[in-house]
C-alpha cells in the first residue's frame, strides 16, 4: 500500500501585517483590540488549540485538512514534519 504526503504550506511571521500573510491565513488572522492612541498592538492566529499570539520569527503551517498550527521555531516545525512523514510508507 502506498501513501503520499500532500504538501504542507508554512510561512514565517515577519512581525507585522502583510497582504501575503493575510491571504495565507484568511479569517484565521486576528488583530488585537485597538488601544487608545496606539492602535493595533499585535496579531493572533486561530489554531486548533485556540487563539495564539504571533511574534516575529514564528512559523504558521497549514496541514492537509486546512488546519493551522503555530510553531515558535523552525526546529519545532521540522520536528512536526518528521512526525507526519514517519507514519507514511512510500
Amino acid at each position: 500500500m502506498k501513501y503520499q504526503l500532500k504538501p504542507i504550506e508554512a510561512q514565517q511571521w515577519p512581525g507585522h501585517y502583510t497582504p501575503e500573510f493575510k491571504t495565507f491565513l484568511g479569517e484565521n488572522l486576528k488583530e488585537s483590540e485597538p488601544r487608545e492612541g496606539i492602535g493595533v498592538v499585535g496579531y493572533m492566529v486561530l489554531t486548533y488549540k485556540g487563539k495564539q499570539w504571533l511574534h516575529r520569527g514564528d512559523y504558521v503551517a497549514k496541514d492537509r485538512e486546512g488546519n493551522f498550527h503555530h510553531f515558535l521555531t523552525d526546529m519545532s516545525l521540522k520536528k512536526y514534519m518528521r512526525k507526519l512523514t514517519k507514519y507514511l510508507e512510500l
